[in-house]
């Protein structure tokens, strides 16, 4: 077991939290980062400093925060059955996630495949954060399994709080951290709440291609002390890294 999964092992036990606080402070990233398109909406979260979270139901993975029952050991002998409980079970998780706002974030600056997926093929921006600095709302690890089934009398709310902070295998490669904030109002896609002050600003290898961006950005790390970096490219180590700027 390692230390992430011990974590939410912790946490999900009420009398384990202040162990499950010891080892996330022992064991967690000092920063973290966000990468952004580069959009209007982008550059004027960053200027007004916000950080927009969205409907944990409306991200990019269709199953996010789902489980699978797993009836077989129920041994039922109708399929009815087995979708009548199996439609139950969908429509408790979906009540249950939909309470909640994610802003996700990653623990590398140097992967290719979020600057290519999350960052407009390299033409947007990153933001780093100081991991300490999300209060009152913390940055929890994301878990990825294998699978994400559970039997039919494992279910319940505890449940179903572990499956927030789990993702597929699949995804694995994001190496996720995630902030969840309850969803109280009617909002359709999300909301925008403070962002701590950022540690630094990455551009992309190809930010020259959005040079509004550029500008803007540069006027935020002037005006707010912040660290500038562009992504370069080294083809011999076959890698990207930051160069302050």
């Amino acid at each position: 077991m390692n230390w992430k999964e011990e974590f939410q092992r912790l946490l999900l036990d009420e009398q384990k939290v202040q162990e499950a606080t010891e080892l996330y402070e022992i064991n967690r990233p000092e920063t973290i980062f966000r990468y952004r398109k580069g959009s209007e909406q982008d550059l004027q979260a960053l200027e007004n400093n916000q950080l927009w979270v969205s409907r944990l139901n409306s991200v990019n993975d269709m199953f996010e925060g789902t489980i699978e029952l797993d009836l077989d050991v129920l041994n039922l002998h109708f399929d009815f059955l087995k979708d009548k409980i199996s439609q139950i079970s969908v429509e408790t998780q979906e009540e249950i996630i939909e309470k909640f706002y994610v802003g996700c974030f990653c623990e590398n600056i140097e992967s290719v495949p979020m600057w290519s997926y999350y960052a407009d093929y390299h033409k947007g921006f990153c933001i780093e954060y100081a991991i300490g600095d999300f209060s009152p709302n913390p940055v929890f690890p994301v878990l990825y399994v294998e699978n994400k089934k559970v039997k039919p009398y494992d279910f319940s709310i505890p449940t179903m709080q572990k499956s927030i902070m789990t993702k597929d295998m699949q995804w694995s490669g994001e190496n996720e951290w995630r902030v969840l904030i309850p969803r109280i109002d009617n909002k359709e896609r999300g909301i925008a709440i403070e962002q701590p002050k950022p540690c630094g600003i990455y551009m992309g290898v190809d930010s020259e291609e959005n040079s509004n961006m550029e500008k803007r950005l540069l006027k935020v790390c002037k005006e707010q002390s912040i660290p500038l970096y562009k992504m370069r490219v080294d083809k011999i180590k076959r890698k990207i890294y930051p160069q302050i700027i």
